[in-house]
């Protein structure tokens, strides 16, 4: 794996590109490209996804597993303190906690529950012919609602409890397991 200090380079050297080409192609200057080369740093990771999409390089190539270990530690995690301050001043939005460095912030009314409603009387379904599948926080609200509420495997325990049924992980057909136990594949 490519340490920081050569990446810029390396994409510019492999794709034939001069640092002024580089730079107009990413909309900065050329003095913006040799600084970063200078000083050793990557991109910002919006300019690391304007790279990846422009020249066609896997996002994974050009944020190394070093530098996603470095970004994780530079950000906070919101504590549900935080969480609760952020939200007096946003008194028109809901949170919807789902891993301990995320949550969802959603305006009122914007659920995953509300969003079920509106497909049910949009396609004439009564609530009781539902089902959903979730493995966060985010999804309590929405298992809750439906008929039949299923947990993935990798859900949190939380989610586990309210669940109606526990199927497997995503990743070992947990959906298909779930479908054929309440045959309906």
């Amino acid at each position: 794996m490519r340490n920081e200090s050569d990446i810029i380079k390396f994409i510019r050297e492999q794709k034939g590109l001069s640092q002024n080409k580089f730079g107009e192609l990413l909309n900065v200057n050329q003095t913006t490209i040799a600084r970063w080369e200078d000083e050793n740093r990557i991109p910002t990771i919006d300019k690391a996804i304007d790279i990846s999409l422009k020249l066609n390089i896997p996002l994974n190539d050009l944020v190394g597993r070093d530098l996603r270990i470095k970004e994780q530690k530079k950000k906070k995690q919101l504590s549900q303190e935080e969480e609760k301050e952020l939200l007096k001043v946003m008194p028109h939005c809901i949170s919807a906690r789902w891993h301990p460095l995320f949550c969802d912030i959603s305006p009122i009314g914007g659920t995953k529950q509300n969003g079920i409603d509106q497909f049910l009387k949009y396609y004439d379904i009564d609530l009781s012919e539902t089902m959903a599948f979730g493995d966060g926080g985010n999804d309590i609200q929405m298992l809750e609602h439906v008929n039949i509420s299923v947990a993935m495997g990798n859900a949190h325990d939380d989610v586990k409890k309210i669940a109606h049924y526990i199927t497997d992980s995503v990743d070992d057909n947990g959906i298909v397991h779930a479908l054929q136990h309440f045959n309906l594949i």
